[in-house]
């Protein structure tokens, strides 16, 4: 080979935008080390880079062809080379390349090296480094362990087209013989380095990255985030380490010098290690009087790091307020962590408040809490009580029931006068009182009702003056639910908020009124002898007047109250109505009319308010009023076909209605009829442009109501009173509505319209229960139908989302069950059926279920309940279990690791003569081997 003209053909080809297909001859060629090298070393920046990307990929690609000595030679001279050039801000990306070509040479021969040929290696790097003496080779040296450790992250690991379990075993290694090393190499010239000036030392000065790299996870890659590395859990070995006040101290000194340069890559790197470091969880403290000691430096040094002006608690108050701000005490369902946050700071405060809390600190720390502690942690809690009211006020006009109720009812609302609504005070009035029973007194279901511990000790440590604390709040709480009492008062107490106030008053009499252990002696006499006598007459007169004033409390109906005659005064109007506007003539021309529809909307809501208000001893009565309206209802449904708002609020109305009468199955048959989005390629347009808003909010009206029925259909068949005919007249029916409830759903389910979580996991809810409770019906279903249905299953099993996957998976038990009795049976179960390329059921789920455990990082609770359906599989057809094994272990190119596989997942399968059944037993120890077998065969399968 002519190394002067292969240079020359390299550097033509730089030059030339059209000559890329000579580059990836040169970089695919053969043994191309030699030419790589004498281009790094005579060739232009261009040259070399591509001379350094083919040398990486030929190492991996000819690494059995090369000697041991010939790899060590090779790995020394790239050293050498990046040290030389580390100066040279020409050939960074050069001399990066090279630098993750060591680190990938070192993982390639990492198994094969014996643990003195490795140690050998790292010092022969130290040694010239230290040789070099310039703070470039030090940045060098810092990139070459930040590169090994990313190459030898599980996460961020180079293709080398070797089993899983090789890459595992290199990071645990590395982990355990190394990681503190390299940690240790990069904080020690750190100290040395501060303090810093306010004008940002030289980006060449500070290495946070590679720390970051080491201390951030088990070996994990570089510091690009707080989320995008797996965490490292140090144990005691760590100990010195982490707690020197060396390894951190720089970077608080740092961070203050950044303090004016937040958007400099040097502070975004240096506030990702802060994150690092505060991510790390282990037991790394030590223990008996060394702990003591570290705690006394702990706390003076972060008193100290805070800053002249600052405290512990100023810190945490500061802190405190932030996260609240954010969301902490309210809805932040999209940062979940801030709720996680927000918990362990309230916790930290409830720690620092407990009794003689000075004790457990020293020096400047204690006098600071002792003085201060009191105010603020006063100011804390009603910042946090202000905020949690303004949640309060923000959820006032969300539908309880469902979230997405709120934009149909955007409507009415513009029909009330929101300056002069009273909801918005009264939700916190509830709030409040709530707040206030569980602060006065703990909960006394399944134990003994108590004082809760906190006030305990406050009223033993300060006696009159917690003492009239508590009783304060105690009058407020007596005297709220006291004004009921009042004739003028009483139409201002709503029963939501008496019913708030009495399960008050009774949880607060439990500990006060009737305690099973004795009171401190300042809470004693405020409620002993004729003061306690007293209050108990007014709670007891303000549960009468409850029960007599507030008829939509469950105690509250009577006979009296709940017959017909009553029923039909106070829906006889309303029902009128309906009928009077369904047997308008004109009906099908006024129904686009927007008024006509929102009064069908106010007339549907209150049937379905007096539906959701009745008890069964009002429910006969109920239904006598709506029964006669069910044709009008069908009339109004085809009229109102294309108003989604209408739509929802008839299903709704049929959900609510169902749950005693499935006779609304009639308007489930005249919405399955109607059809109102029309499946066709031609109106899919029409969807995609902006009805798949309405047709989401509608499906998943018609889920519920299905939903409605699912949960009816249990709760009358664990009734005592009915016979075995019966139930198995009443469970046909209720498969009637389900089934016919799906055949109306699935058609209309797409890909784009599962992306919505709350349908997509309403939907497998559904799905799940009935393949587990009418698996029969489902099995005799047409082959369309059904093969909608397993299109959905194939879907949910492979969904990312736990809760849908999860869903799937119980359905597919059901499945899989059914499948195997029938066959014990004698019966075909799911023979019949047939579901992709003539696979039969069984098959094609154990195909797809081995794909899913075995290539895919599926979460452990998942292999769990796969197990569940995986074992009915096997039993079912275990020939067809042995040839996929068969399958799987031939893919694998090494042929131990294909018999250490074979080996395994044959494991699971009974020994030749035994017997296994779906016994609880049985699948609970094959749930346990079966999580043990994937966790080995997705090591060995798995490449990279």
């Amino acid at each position: 080979m002519d190394l002067g003209q292969v240079l020359q053909t390299v550097e033509s080809a730089c030059r030339d935008f059209n000559a890329e297909a000579v580059l990836l001859q040169f970089r695919s060629s053969l043994s191309p080390i030699a030419a790589c090298r004498h281009i790094l070393e005579h060739g232009s920046v261009d040259a070399k880079f591509y001379a350094a990307c083919t040398l990486r990929e030929a190492v991996i690609r000819e690494w059995t062809t090369m000697g041991a000595e010939e790899v060590r030679n090779l790995r020394s001279y790239m050293l050498q080379y990046a040290l030389y050039y580390a100066a040279d801000a020409g050939s960074n990306i050069v001399r990066s390349t090279l630098v993750a070509a060591i680190a990938l040479m070192l993982k390639r021969g990492w198994r094969g090296e014996e643990e003195a040929v490795r140690a050998a290696f790292f010092q022969d790097m130290q040694a010239a480094i230290s040789a070099n003496g310039t703070a470039p080779a030090q940045r060098t040296g810092m990139e070459l362990l930040e590169s090994i450790v990313t190459e030898f992250s599980l996460t961020t690991a180079s293709p080398l087209g070797l089993a899983w379990d090789y890459h595992d075993n290199c990071a645990r290694e590395l982990e355990e013989q190394y990681l503190q090393g390299f940690f240790a190499h990069a904080v020690s010239p750190l100290p040395m380095l501060t303090p810093f000036h306010v004008t940002p030392p030289p980006v060449d000065r500070i290495p946070p990255r590679p720390v970051g790299t080491a201390a951030s996870g088990e070996d994990a890659g570089p510091i690009l985030g707080p989320t995008e590395h797996q965490q490292l859990t140090p144990d005691q070995t760590w100990s010195g380490l982490l707690l020197s006040r060396d390894t951190s101290s720089w970077l608080i000194d740092l961070c203050a010098a950044l303090g004016g340069c937040n958007s400099s890559t040097l502070a975004v790197q240096a506030r990702h290690l802060v994150v690092a470091f505060c991510s790390l969880s282990g037991n790394v403290f030590p223990k008996g009087e060394q702990a003591a000691d570290l705690q006394t430096a702990a706390q003076e040094w972060a008193i100290a790091a805070m800053g002249p002006s600052a405290t512990l608690l100023s810190v945490m108050d500061a802190l405190t307020r932030a996260l609240v701000a954010g969301g902490g005490v309210g809805d932040c369902d999209d940062e979940p962590w801030i709720h996680d946050c927000t918990d362990m700071v309230l916790d930290a405060w409830a720690s620092l408040t407990k009794f003689n809390v000075g004790a457990y600190f020293t020096g400047s720390i204690r006098s600071q809490t002792d003085s201060t502690l009191s105010t603020c942690g006063a100011h804390v809690f009603l910042f946090v009580a202000q905020a949690a009211l303004q949640d309060v006020v923000a959820g006032v006009h969300e539908d309880a029931v469902d979230a997405d109720e709120a934009a149909e009812a955007a409507s009415l609302e513009d029909w009330m006068a929101r300056s002069g609504d009273p909801s918005e005070p009264l939700e916190q009035l509830c709030w409040l009182v709530r707040m206030s029973a569980h602060c006065l007194a703990d909960c006394g279901v399944g134990e003994t009702p108590m004082l809760p511990v906190a006030l305990m000790d406050a009223c033993e440590r300060e006696g009159a003056t917690s003492g009239a604390a508590i009783a304060t709040l105690c009058k407020a709480l007596l005297e709220l639910p006291a004004l009921v009492l009042q004739d003028a008062a009483r139409p201002c107490m709503s029963p939501r908020l008496m019913e708030t106030c009495v399960w008050s008053l009774a949880r607060w009499a439990d500990t006060y009124l009737y305690p099973d252990e004795a009171l401190p002696d300042v809470l004693l006499a405020m409620y002993a002898g004729q003061a306690g006598q007293s209050v108990l007459d007014m709670i007891v007169q303000v549960a009468n007047t409850c029960l007599v004033q507030f008829p939509g409390e469950a105690e509250l109906h009577s006979q009296g109250y709940c017959g017909e005659a009553y029923v039909n005064n106070l829906l006889g109007p309303a029902a009128n109505e309906v009928s009077s506007l369904a047997s308008r003539p004109d009906l099908s021309s006024i129904s686009g009319l927007a008024p006509i529809g929102v009064q069908v909307v106010c007339l549907l809501e209150t049937f379905r308010g007096a539906t959701r208000a009745s008890l069964s001893v009002s429910q006969g009565p109920m239904f006598s009023v709506v029964k006669p309206l069910l044709p009008h209802l069908l009339t109004l449904s085809n009229a109102f076909k294309r108003q989604a708002a209408v739509s929802a609020v008839l299903l709704k109305l049929a959900a609510d209605v169902v749950e005693a009468h499935v006779s609304f199955i009639h308007l489930l048959r005249q919405y399955a009829a109607n059809n109102p989005w029309n499946v066709t390629n031609a109106n899919n347009k029409t969807l995609q442009a902006g009805d798949e808003a309405d047709r989401v909010r509608e499906l998943r009206a018609l889920l519920k109501l299905l939903t409605h029925v699912t949960q009816r259909d249990v709760a009358d068949l664990d009734s005592t009173s009915s016979t075995p005919q019966t139930q198995a007249q009443h469970k046909a029916e209720v498969a009637e509505v389900v089934l016919l409830g799906l055949n109306v759903v699935v058609p209309l389910m797409s890909a784009s319209l599962l992306q919505f979580p709350k349908l997509c996991r309403s939907y497998f809810s559904l799905l799940a229960y009935v393949l587990e409770m009418h698996t029969e019906q489902v099995a005799g279903l047409h082959a369309a139908p059904f093969s909608m249905i397993m299109q959905s299953l194939d879907f949910g099993i492979m969904s990312n989302d736990t809760v849908v996957a999860q869903s799937a998976l119980e359905g597919l038990a059901g499945i899989g069950r059914y499948h195997y009795q029938s066959q014990q049976a004698g019966c075909p179960g799911f023979g019949g059926h047939q579901v992709s390329a003539g696979k039969g059921v069984a098959t094609h789920f154990m195909e797809l279920l081995l794909r899913r455990l075995l290539f895919e990082d599926t979460p452990t609770e998942l292999v769990e309940l796969a197990a569940d359906a995986l074992l009915a599989l096997i039993l079912s057809d275990p020939a067809t279990y042995q040839a996929m094994t068969t399958a799987v272990a031939s893919s694998i190119k090494d042929s131990s690791a294909s018999i250490r596989a074979v080996t395994a997942l044959g494991s699971v399968l009974p020994p030749a003569g035994a017997h296994m059944d779906l016994s609880r037993q049985t699948r609970w120890n094959f749930r346990n081997e079966f999580c043990a077998v994937v966790a080995t065969v997705r090591g060995l399968v798995r490449m990279r």
